[in-house]
């Protein structure tokens, strides 16, 4: 007799997120994945996430956005669409098709679950992006973010980072500084990294992202001014802009590697920059 499968929720839209094995978890977390799956509409891109209920309890997502209300169903039609594939536990089919059927008793229902049909839509900040939530997601299936490739995935990491501070998961900003890190250890960071986190975060050096990528610069720029000036045109935006507070703690975590050496490369200090976990 075959064993009956059943779907879970994955990072990427509509794919199996690898790396979580439910049958090896402690019963308390493998009940996550018992929970009802709710969809999120995220971003201007309109990336559909399908995500257990149990994922989100840890951090403050339905404190920011409450709970959702029951999904309205409808009697299915006198006859009934026959349905191809198996059911998972919960008799329902996620098979990314517009109609799904539920198994009762009675009668079949029928539940409409159309893009229009999300649970939740999250859009207007820069945060809100397929790849942030694409991270954030996969965190809470305890897939660890990767060392970004790019630019492009550096900055993701930094959405990533606002998502996670905005629904307050501190392991996932500190697991985004660890792949930073590792990407900056091999990489000069580039001036406009500072330049993006300071037009999303302002000079707030709190913030631990915006204070690692000030020494990560500042350390670059000790190690070769010339050099880092020469590569760096977007410098003088950064010193037009009038934001002193920026411009003077980037100097000062330059002055804080008078003499540069690869031992000091912020890139290599795994202690700094990381929130402790609340009690």
């Amino acid at each position: 007799m075959s064993k009956e499968r059943t779907e879970r929720p994955t990072g990427l839209p509509h794919r199996r997120c690898k790396g979580t094995n439910i049958k090896n978890m402690p019963a308390q977390a493998r009940s996550n994945y018992e929970t009802p799956i709710l969809k999120i509409l995220v971003g201007d891109e309109e990336a559909m996430f399908k995500i257990n209920e149990g994922l989100l309890q840890g951090t403050s997502f339905f404190a920011e956005h409450g709970r959702r209300a029951p999904r309205p169903v409808r009697q299915a039609p006198t006859t009934p669409a026959t349905p191809t594939t198996p059911p998972n536990r919960s008799g329902l089919f996620f098979d990314n098709v517009s109609e799904h059927t539920v198994e009762s008793d009675d009668e079949a229902v029928t539940v409409d679950l159309t893009d229009s049909d999300a649970d939740y839509e999250l859009k207007g900040k820069f945060y809100y992006s397929r790849d942030a939530f694409n991270i954030f997601v996969r965190h809470l299936n305890e897939a660890p973010p990767v060392t970004p490739k790019d630019q492009e995935g550096c900055w993701s990491l930094f959405k990533a980072y606002a998502l996670a501070q905005h629904y307050s998961v501190e392991l996932l900003q500190n697991q985004v500084i660890d792949a930073l890190q590792k990407f900056y250890v091999q990489n000069t960071i580039p001036i406009t990294d500072v330049i993006y986190a300071v037009q999303h975060w302002g000079d707030n050096v709190d913030c631990f992202l915006v204070s690692y990528l000030i020494a990560q610069a500042g350390y670059e720029i000790a190690l070769d001014w010339a050099r880092y000036r020469g590569d760096n045109h977007e410098l003088v935006a950064l010193f037009q802009s009038g934001n002193k507070g920026i411009i003077e703690e980037l100097f000062r975590a330059a002055m804080d590697h008078t003499k540069p050496n690869p031992s000091a490369d912020p890139a290599k200090h795994k202690r700094n920059w990381r929130l402790q976990p609340s009690e």
